[in-house]
């Protein structure tokens, strides 16, 4: 198998694929020898028709997900999971207006979310495992500024409250919701969707 995919359209790379290729296999020397590590050089920045790039699998030893990510303006489709990030989401990843597709998940990470809604072009959104306590008050606002959203994955990410009032929801592209392992209360759990 490939390790690394390049694609260049007209002499320009728009798409990076270093996605590890063992990944079912990580727990074993196979994984973790072909897992790459370290930090992400800010030269990545010199691709900048860059529409697609996929990390995910890697090992990254628990580095800060890195905030230049979020001059990649061009980036439609962004896998950063089971790489092992760590810290903060950097708030200017909401620069990425044209993103289709985020996962972020399988990271240690934490984020309010507050950057998000910048992302309304967004069809896949998984956060799964990432901390959003900080954001349990007001997630379900937030993700409902998401017009395009197709499918949300917040699986295991220390939500506990579902807002009991809305204005609107405005999931009406919606088609897959995993909001599972989080502690929501039986009481909050009573969600009327409207929709036009």
């Amino acid at each position: 198998m490939e390790r690394y995919r390049l694609q260049q359209t007209g002499g320009r790379v728009d798409s990076l694929n270093l996605s590890n290729p063992y990944r079912d296999d990580l727990d074993s020397d196979d994984g973790t020898l072909h897992a790459l590590g370290g930090e992400i050089n800010p030269s990545l920045l010199v691709l900048k028709d860059l529409m697609y790039l996929d990390l995910s699998m890697n090992n990254f030893g628990g580095v800060q997900l890195p905030s230049f990510m979020g001059s990649l303006e061009k980036m439609t489709y962004l896998n950063l999971s089971g790489a092992s990030f760590g810290g903060v989401i950097p708030p200017n990843l909401g620069n990425l207006s044209r993103l289709l597709y985020l996962d972020l998940s399988n990271n240690a990470i934490e984020s309010d979310l507050r950057w998000l809604p910048s992302l309304s072009s967004l069809k896949f959104l998984n956060l799964g495992g990432a901390q959003l306590i900080k954001a349990t008050a007001y997630w379900l606002p937030i993700v409902n500024m998401l017009p395009s959203l197709v499918e949300l994955h917040l699986p295991g990410c220390e939500l506990s409250i579902l807002p009991l009032t809305l204005p609107r929801i405005n999931f009406t592209s919606l088609s897959v919701l995993d909001l599972s392992t989080n502690g929501f209360q039986l009481h909050t759990i009573s969600l009327v969707v409207q929709s036009d």
